[in-house]
């Protein structure tokens, strides 16, 4: 059996990177995905859950709130219990094999403190055909 997500959305906060008990790092992005009908807009928030030192480490370097991204991953639901009621919530967990892509990362130039044009490549280059 086989299990895989994908979402395009906008990070609606920085992500939250913590190091657990058993010293693995893992990042947690809150990324909202929307789609129009009738003229209005629906939003619906996801939580993703990065594990890995490399995916984790590009994370906590390269993205910040608002920036637009596309990620693969598997939901994944957990069950909790707090003050003697169950919880639940579902996530969707990337790992090694998944897939971050960054579709309009805004950086800051760190001379002037403005957000970097930064490069845009012109599509007509280089046609292979």
């Amino acid at each position: 059996m086989f299990s895989q997500t994908i979402l395009m959305g906008r990070l609606g906060r920085d992500p939250e990177i913590r190091t657990t008990n058993g010293g693995k790092r893992v990042a947690t992005l809150n990324l909202c995905t929307s789609e129009y009908s009738k003229g209005k807009e629906y939003a619906e928030w996801h939580t993703v859950i990065a594990w890995g030192d490399g995916l984790v480490g590009v994370i906590e370097k390269q993205l910040h709130k608002g920036d637009a991204i596309l990620v693969t991953g598997q939901n994944k639901t957990r069950k909790w219990e707090k003050d003697g009621v169950t919880r639940y919530t579902t996530e969707v967990v990337m790992g090694p094999r998944d897939t971050l892509k960054f579709v309009d990362v805004r950086r800051e130039d760190k001379a002037e403190g403005q957000p970097s044009s930064g490069y845009a490549p012109d599509l007509n280059d280089e046609i292979p055909f």
